[in-house]
């Protein structure tokens, strides 16, 4: 059955996920430091070969680059350490003024935070009266006879002090191990980088090459902006913290910000994070809550600043990823990986829409995370009126019209939505109520753009079949905007009504409108008919059916008479009325000689 293979594909695409999300999540000190090291591979590249045309040694450049990066990290990792340990010696100082400001925020009358603190009072009571209660009878019991054997304290006190060492050394050993292994990693990256390319491109394939090289290019180059503009923006972030903090009087506030502005690497939670010490410290140092007021204004306006004015003036679309997606996978990979994984979440989120960009099978990607747009004009048109949406169809139209002009908006939104419509309403997939609201809907869109009357002018359009008025109503419109002058809209297509209506209103221009081959034929014989009965009358006849190649027996290719567009059809009156200008114009010039 053929709706079985496209299951069993899907299916099996599921299985893989799901089996490479198990092993990310169970292999994560295999692949964390992996992920980190290609980040910062990313992030060391441009600099490595700039040095490398520098120094004409890409080892030297290497070397000299990673020498300076670590540095660097281990110099504000150590810095950091020492900004904690320094807090945690100092905070026994500021007891009291964390006391007065606990002791200030009771509530007099009995408030909640008083409740609160008299339950936690009895129940510390409560449990400190059960243990007197539990000492006392263990009291009573006979005291046991302890035997002493021979041993050492000095043992006992020398394995005590090692396991408390042990202890202290312990939770860093992991990270200093990951830090090595990334140092080892970037550096191996960055030697031999090429190299690893070229097996990247014969593991693809050389079918795919071309492919291939344009998805590390177009990722290295998205990481590459996003992590530059984003250590453009945290060091002035940093840097705006620090001079903030030294204002309001809190202690080291160069160190503050320089946290601030590293932890703003971490998406969406990592300023707040930063935000969490100096917040501590006002608290801990001053004895008002003004200071306290003022850091938090200072974090929430530099961030609103920067989330709304800098970053979207100089990140553009450079990630390529949409609000939403970065949400999502902040919250993957953090459900993955921990805090590593905010720090990891959009690099690797971003290499994934671009594998979807190039790569067919992983195009869910593209399309979920992406923030390009997945519909085109015309189906984005049309998804809006479907569900009864005007307003944003509206927002669409103007907003086309003001990039691409009003012929162009007929030919690529509203007519192919026309055309849309009615073939799904003529297979049954669309009510004859919502069509009708569609057509409506296109014609009062196009009645935004300029406003058509019924009578006068020397320009007609008609529709050649009832289905065809719209499009002619459209036809008149952009006619009427780019020429400037009334076009008229016949109603009838019978041939004596279209001749008594083209004498009376001395019409010199009719455009015959059809959206259908059916309608094509007839507006063909219906031209034959006309130009027997009107001389000295342009007529065209615009195929707007969209069916540019099919020319129905008897008329050329080139029949001048004959226009695929509503841009041609503009054109093609556009130069008509030069031409009788230029006539026009001519003619005063020959009486002089005449004279």
């Amino acid at each position: 059955m053929p709706w079985i293979e496209p299951l069993t594909r899907r299916a099996a695409w599921i299985t893989i996920a799901a089996v490479v999300v198990v092993f990310l999540a169970t292999a994560s000190h295999f692949v964390i430091p992996l992920a980190m090291s290609i980040l910062l591979a990313f992030l060391l590249s441009p600099l490595v070969r700039r040095l490398g045309k520098l120094f004409h040694s890409r080892l030297l450049a290497v070397i000299v680059t990673c020498t300076f990066a670590f540095a660097v990290l281990t110099a504000g990792s150590l810095v950091v350490i020492y900004q904690l340990a320094d807090f945690a010696n100092e905070l026994p100082k500021y007891r009291h003024t964390i006391a007065q400001k606990i002791v200030s925020l009771r509530d007099a009358s009995g408030g909640p935070f008083s409740r609160f603190t008299g339950a936690l009072s009895d129940i510390k009571h409560d449990v400190e009266a059960t243990t007197t209660q539990v000492s006392d009878a263990a009291a009573d019991l006979p005291t046991p006879i302890v035997r002493v054997i021979d041993g050492s304290e000095d043992s006992t006190t020398a394995l005590a002090s090692l396991a408390a060492a042990g202890a202290l050394v312990v939770p860093f050993v992991e990270p200093a191990a990951m830090f090595a292994v990334v140092c080892v990693l970037v550096v191996f990256l960055l030697i031999y980088s090429e190299d690893i390319r070229d097996r990247v491109m014969v593991l693809a394939g050389a079918q795919q090459m071309s492919i291939t090289t344009q998805a590390l290019e177009d990722a290295a180059k998205r990481i590459g902006h996003y992590l530059l503009m984003q250590a453009i923006v945290n060091s002035f972030f940093g840097g705006a913290v620090a001079i903030g903090l030294m204002v309001i009087g809190v202690p080291n506030g160069f160190l503050l910000g320089l946290l601030a502005g590293v932890l703003r690497f971490i998406p969406v939670v990592g300023v707040w994070i930063g935000a969490l010490l100096p917040l501590l410290l006002s608290v801990a140092v001053f004895d008002r809550w003004t200071p306290v007021v003022e850091v938090a204004a200072l974090y929430l306006v530099l961030e609103a600043i920067t989330n709304f004015a800098v970053e979207p003036r100089l990140y553009g679309s450079g990630t390529g990823l949409s609000g939403m997606a970065v949400l999502v996978c902040i919250m993957f990979w953090t459900w993955i990986w921990g805090p590593i994984g905010l720090l990891l979440a959009v690099p690797i989120t971003v290499c994934l829409v671009v594998m979807g960009k190039y790569v067919e099978p992983m195009r869910a990607f593209y399309i979920v995370l992406g923030d390009e747009p997945v519909l085109d004009g015309e189906r984005r048109l049309y998804h809006r009126l479907m569900t009864g949406d005007f307003s944003a169809a509206e927002t669409i139209v103007h907003q086309a019209t003001a990039d691409i002009g009003e012929p162009r908006v007929c030919d690529e939104y509203l007519l192919p939505v026309l055309h849309t419509a009615r073939a799904d309403h003529a297979r049954g997939a669309l009510s004859d109520e919502r069509y009708r609201f569609i057509c409506d809907s296109i014609t009062g869109l196009g009645t935004e753009i300029v406003d058509v009357k019924a009578n006068g002018g020397t320009i007609a359009c008609a529709g050649v079949e009832d289905s065809d008025r719209p499009a002619a109503t459209l036809v008149c419109m952009a006619i009427s905007n780019a020429t400037g002058e009334v076009v008229s809209s016949l109603t009838s297509v019978m041939t004596g009504e279209i001749v008594a209506r083209v004498k009376e209103d001395g019409i010199a221009t009719l455009v015959l409108v059809c959206t259908s081959p059916e309608s094509l034929g007839r507006a063909r014989l219906l031209n034959k008919a006309l130009r027997t009965r009107l001389s000295g009358v342009n007529i065209y006849i615009a195929d707007l059916s969209g069916n540019a190649m099919d020319i129905p027996e008897g008329m050329a290719a080139g029949d001048p008479t004959l226009m695929q567009s509503v841009g041609i059809v503009i054109e093609r009156i556009q130069q008509m009325h030069r031409s009788q200008l230029n006539v026009t114009g001519r003619a005063p010039q020959t009486s002089p000689s005449a004279a």
